[in-house]
């Protein structure tokens, strides 16, 4: 674990760094797919605007989630953690969410002017960009030592020892399930199925656009849920939602279901050489 380094008198903090560059590697690829499918030809102010729109509802999204799922602790106002503190304070699936919605929007906004376009298809190449990212994001987990594990007794637990790290006192020293690992490589294979197996098929019509979409939503939702059965740390509760699943879960459950059940809908398997759409 390596909560911060020190080069040349310069503390530098891996989980930043890690973050920035997901977020950075994931915009390249998808930016480097634009002239590979005809879903992506977009002028270039409008391509950007969509790009730039979601970033800016992860963040949002991020931000706003964790106050959802850890209203309870706020007994002063959060805007320090809100607005200030980009080291913590974020909820992955109310990133999503947020990015998703600002996407929408921007999108919404552009076939108001322009040939009408659907979101779906477009979030075939942001699904593979965003499951590219957070897989480095969960390596930024690990340094800082957040999302940790329960206790194991198994051969590959790790153990953290730094106070400045995120885990709780009462857990240092102590093997934990790797839990970051267990989700970045899950995440890897799933990155490389949608770039290797998926989006292949969609551009040959063999699957319908926004095949990879949905997929990414139901796929990530499985492993997420696994996941969280074996995280350690505090995640607050979502609401009003029973604390049998934590938050992460029940919306895992709801997303994934929801997904699955729009997938089904609206078709998955397109005829060969002809190009369908599945549209959200």
């Amino acid at each position: 674990m390596l909560p911060f380094v020190d080069i040349f008198g310069l503390r530098l903090h891996p989980y930043g760094i890690l973050i920035v560059a997901g977020v950075i590697l994931g915009l390249t690829w998808f930016a480097a797919q634009r002239g590979r499918s005809p879903a992506l030809d977009f002028e270039d102010r409008w391509y950007w605007a969509l790009i730039y729109a979601h970033i800016l509802g992860g963040v949002l999204g991020g931000k706003i989630g964790f106050f959802i799922v850890e209203w309870r602790d706020f007994s002063a106002p959060p805007w320090d953690i809100l607005l200030y503190d980009w080291n913590s304070g974020w909820v992955h699936w109310f990133e999503v969410i947020g990015a998703i919605a600002c996407g929408w929007l921007c999108l919404r906004l552009y076939n108001r002017a322009h040939r009408p376009r659907r979101y779906a298809p477009y979030g075939d190449y942001g699904a593979a960009a965003l499951a590219l990212g957070l897989w480095i994001g969960r390596l930024a987990c690990l340094c800082a030592g957040c999302c940790h594990g329960r206790p194991a007794g198994l051969p590959w637990a790790i153990r953290f020892t730094s106070p400045a790290s995120s885990v709780a006192e009462n857990m240092l020293g102590i093997p934990l399930h790797p839990t970051q690992l267990y989700e970045a490589g899950t995440v890897l294979v799933l990155c490389l199925f949608l770039m290797f197996y998926m989006l292949p098929r969609i551009e040959r019509g063999r699957l319908a656009r926004g095949s990879a979409f949905y997929g990414y939503l139901i796929l990530y939702s499985a492993i997420r849920f696994g996941v969280e059965f074996f995280r350690g740390d505090d995640r607050g509760r979502l609401l009003w939602l029973p604390d049998f699943l934590s938050p992460a879960q029940w919306i895992a459950l709801a997303c994934g279901l929801t997904a699955g059940f729009l997938f089904w809908r609206q078709g998955i398997v397109g005829h060969p050489g002809q190009r369908r759409s599945i549209y959200v």
